[in-house]
């Protein structure tokens, strides 16, 4: 009995011991791991360390990420160790039980950074013409450092670019003062001067030369379809930096303007447009490109206003709208008004008819004695309808009348002769 136990003793023991021993290394798993990141350069110079504790479970350990800090000067020697994970770090476990905590260590390596800097001046003084632009790279990697905007000038370079090659290098771009081209259109006259150019911050003189158009006299020169007119000889100043047109404005000599009271060729643009009679014409002829805005119509009696034909066009325009005009073109312009008279006598008929057929209702409700409530509701009933449906038609009816008058005065366009 004695050496029963005795074995029983032994094979507790021998189990207690594998069990000791398969949980040595999943025990030291869970111990806490100590890590430094140290960051040197390429000659051994140590930048900085970084340290820090993270539990040995491999999960947590792969799972450990550390951005590397950047230094002026130097650039990673790898891009790889932009960030450090868990998984590059080289781990050292405990050797048993009794040691509660395992290290681990990685270095980042960097080297001299390559500089490139860009200088700014202008071109006629040499003086600086904005604060320096710096990019910083790694050999053999590229660049590209675009040249900032200055209000009237130009730079020598939109952009500098090329590939890092020393640690140190440099570029100078200049900036030169602006010009722009002024351009002459003749307008379909003859003698435009040749183009000229003027730089951003200087004044530009318009050649003495006029154009000329067998006709017509020369009034003066419009920038860009302006209505303000500069003189042959004037300065003119433009600084927003864009290409600039130049186009003469004629006015009709008096020999050949238009034998008709309603035409104009004045380059203020006529007085016509607010001195027509209801429903006559207005004819219109300027001596230069111009920009027409169409005016109010007069009221008219009896007539509501639907907008304005241009040239006999069936496509109307409402008052506001503006219209471009071409030099020498004739445009004529009409009023375009329908009668309301038969719409407004058949509204009024409709309108008399349905009261009367409201008065009978409250007629019948009052002098005839029915007795019966669902009868009356019902009479009240069809009388409402009948009411409701002759208003309806009527607006129909209505608006049927106005359409076909619209088309009538439509119609009557095409007897302008543009």
């Amino acid at each position: 009995m004695k050496k029963v136990s005795i074995k029983v003793l032994s094979l507790f023991l021998v189990v207690m011991t594998l069990v000791g021993v398969i949980s040595l290394p999943v025990s030291a798993y869970s111990y806490p791991m100590n890590y430094t990141i140290t960051y040197k350069t390429s000659d051994g110079k140590v930048l900085d360390t970084k340290s820090g504790t993270v539990d040995a479970a491999a999960d947590t350990r792969n799972a450990l990420r550390i951005t590397s800090p950047s230094f002026d000067g130097y650039v990673l020697k790898n891009d790889s160790d932009a960030v450090v994970t868990g998984s590059m770090i080289s781990w050292n476990f405990p050797a048993s039980n009794y040691v509660r905590h395992g290290s681990g260590s990685y270095t980042v390596y960097y080297e001299k950074a390559c500089k490139m800097v860009v200088h700014y001046v202008y071109g006629a003084s040499r003086r600086t013409a904005t604060v320096d632009k710096t990019a910083y790279g790694k050999r053999g990697s590229s660049y590209t450092i675009y040249s900032p905007t200055i209000s009237g000038y130009t730079p020598s370079k939109s952009s500098v670019s090329g590939t890092f090659s020393s640690e140190s290098s440099s570029a100078t771009v200049y900036y030169y003062e602006s010009t722009y081209t002024i351009s002459f259109n003749a307008n379909g006259g003859s003698g435009a001067p040749s183009s000229i150019t003027k730089k951003h911050f200087t004044n530009a003189t318009l050649p003495s030369d006029k154009p000329y158009r067998t006709g017509y006299t020369f009034k003066g020169w419009s920038v860009d379809g302006s209505t303000e007119l500069h003189n042959a000889g004037e300065s003119i100043v433009n600084n927003d930096g864009h290409k600039l047109q130049l186009q003469p404005v004629y006015e009709v000599t008096t020999s050949e303007k238009v034998d008709d009271s309603s035409v104009s060729s004045t380059t203020e643009g006529p007085d016509l447009l607010n001195e027509y009679e209801d429903g006559t014409d207005i004819v219109l002829q300027y001596g230069h490109d111009n920009i027409l805005t169409l005016p109010d119509a007069k009221e008219k009696e009896g007539y509501d206003f639907y907008g304005w034909s241009v040239n006999g066009s069936t496509d109307l325009y409402d008052s506001g709208v503006t219209i471009p005009i071409k030099a020498g073109e004739k445009v004529t312009l009409r009023p375009v008004y329908v009668s309301t008279k038969e719409r407004d006598d058949f509204y009024i008929k409709c309108i008399v008819v349905a009261a009367i057929g409201l008065v009978i209702l409250i007629v019948l409700r009052v002098t005839i004695d029915i007795t019966d409530s669902n009868a009356l509701c019902v009479l009240g009933l069809l009388v409402s309808l009948a009411i409701t449906a002759l208003l309806i038609v009527g607006l129909i009816e209505g608006h049927r009348i106005e359409q076909r008058a619209l088309a009538e005065a439509l119609q009557q366009l095409k007897y302008i002769t543009p």
